[in-house]
């Protein structure tokens, strides 16, 4: 949907093999980037998938692939995306290489390489933080981001609506707290600490 000219625009056209479901999409100025995790048969690893319309609408737009990584990430499937300055922060679920569980919640940090206000793709070498295991992100809800600094105490916050699978249990908000830029560069766990919260959402 092209919101200065109130119409709808025709994208362009994917990249050869570029999935047509199960994607996730996101925005980075005006331009869209597209998400999706594939089995990649020869390595037997779930590779991540990335492509890109370069900020230009138009039939003939011809979308550029950003990146195509297989991941040490065992029963992997992702939820959400969305840019945190210089890093894209994607909501999954999974088991990462040494973790305990079968499979739990996680972030996914990794960062963009840019050319003037493109992103023109992201390094292979992410990190990730552990969620606590009664924490399920919804399906294509867009996080909301709160960026910190100054007296906030804190680098950003992510909020996002959680799955709601149970009749009687109301519908929550999942609120983490990146307490400082240093945690979303390496790899670590956010379970028993005050940094993640559900809040009960009000109707």
């Amino acid at each position: 949907m092209d919101l200065e000219l109130n119409k709808w625009t025709k994208a362009g056209v994917l990249p050869d093999f570029h999935i047509v479901t199960e994607q996730v999409n996101f925005n980075h100025g005006k331009q869209t980037i597209t998400i999706f995790v594939q089995v990649n048969f020869e390595k037997n690893q779930f590779e991540v998938c990335m492509a890109s319309n370069k900020g230009e609408m138009g039939e003939s737009t011809k979308w550029d692939w950003l990146f195509k990584e297989c991941v040490d990430i065992q029963n992997f499937h992702i939820k959400s995306a969305v840019m945190v300055g210089d890093q894209l922060v994607v909501t999954a679920r999974g088991r990462p290489k040494d973790t305990f569980e079968q499979c739990c919640s996680l972030l996914m940090v990794f960062n963009a390489k840019t050319e003037g206000q493109l992103v023109t793709g992201f390094d292979k070498d992410f990190t990730f933080i552990k969620l606590d295991p009664i924490v399920y992100p919804e399906l294509i809800t867009t996080p909301q981001v709160r960026l910190g600094g100054g007296s906030s105490g804190y680098y950003c916050q992510l909020s996002v609506v959680q799955e709601n699978n149970f009749q009687d249990f109301p519908r929550q908000i999942l609120v983490v707290t990146i307490p400082d830029k240093e945690t979303m560069s390496r790899d670590c766990s956010l379970i028993g600490t005050t940094h993640q919260r559900l809040i009960d959402m009000e109707f």
